[in-house]
């Protein structure tokens, strides 16, 4: 099932299928409940490029549920937590001509200005 959902979001010219070193499911098992899979990949870059392409398993019907997240422990959580709040303080804070031009959004680890495109 990992090397299905991988082969989802890699790139044509790449593959991270060989890139997988470990999969185990976490949590106890129970009659009629998803449990989360965690995927351990040789490198980190191939898993970054991975987590930056996640966005293709939405444009699926088969894994339009499935997500893909960075491992985290609590300390990153705690702080990405926070970063979040953040955001949306200053997305509630932005005057209307601000909100047609750009919100506040966490990329990275870090809290970014980010523009909205018109077409």
């Amino acid at each position: 099932m990992a090397t299905e959902i991988i082969g989802e979001v890699e790139e044509e010219n790449m593959d991270y299928e060989r890139e997988i070193e470990e999969v185990y499911r976490l949590g106890k098992y129970e009659e009629g409940r998803d449990r989360p899979m965690k995927i351990k990949l040789k490198s980190h870059a191939a898993a970054m490029n991975i987590l930056g392409r996640t966005w293709k398993l939405a444009q699926t019907e088969k894994y339009k549920k499935v997500w893909i997240r960075e491992d985290l422990n609590e300390e990153e959580r705690a702080r990405r937590n926070e970063l979040i709040e953040d955001a949306k303080e200053k997305n509630e804070q932005r005057t209307e001509t601000e909100k047609n031009k750009f919100y506040w959004r966490v990329l990275d680890g870090k809290l970014k200005k980010w523009y909205i495109k018109k077409e």
